[in-house]
């Protein structure tokens, strides 16, 4: 009894290492066709017990298609989690904030890292936008809360706005 007893402790220990992912895509994509489901529709259950937060962040990657990029202060950290059934962007969140860090959606890509460096405005670019039913002063008005680079130009109806990617996706 008592080697079968050590036995158990050894396989328990692996389990803890283990992460199970189990992934349910309910519904189907919004226009209809087979394929990657939206982050919206993708369902994630996650049973991990002190894993690497990188770990969980690439199973994430994986099944949602999406590109996660992470600074080096990320695979320092550990978290237990236990989610059922619970939508993508909900578990992303959950799994960045437990684990002390942020990140910022670019696109196709997530950044992680840590919410101070993140904060810190890096890659600014600059974008013009030529408006056909708007104009471009009231524009500007409207957008000051999303972005402060913003400059409109009465005389081409353009609003020239300077930010980061995330923030121009936003504009």
């Amino acid at each position: 009894m008592k080697g079968l007893q050590g036995w158990k402790i050894t396989v328990r220990w692996a389990a803890l290492a283990l992460v199970l992912t189990v992934v349910t895509v309910v519904g189907a994509s919004p226009s209809g066709a087979q394929g990657t489901p939206s982050t919206q529709e993708l369902l994630i259950s996650l049973d991990a017990d002190s894993s690497q937060v990188n770990s969980l962040l690439q199973i994430l990657a994986e099944r949602s298609h999406l590109n996660i990029v992470t600074s080096p202060d990320v695979q320092r950290r550990r978290i237990s989690i236990h989610l059922k059934n619970t939508p993508f962007d909900e578990a992303l969140n959950i799994v960045v904030r437990a684990a002390g860090l942020g990140y910022e959606r670019i696109g196709n890509s997530i950044l992680v890292g840590d919410p101070q460096k993140l904060a810190t405005l890096t890659g600014l670019t600059s974008r013009v936008y030529t408006l056909q039913y708007g104009n471009a002063l009231e524009v500007q008005k409207s957008l000051t809360s999303v972005i402060d680079g913003l400059n409109a130009y009465a005389s081409g109806n353009q609003v020239v706005a300077r930010g980061t990617p995330s923030q121009l996706d936003q504009v």
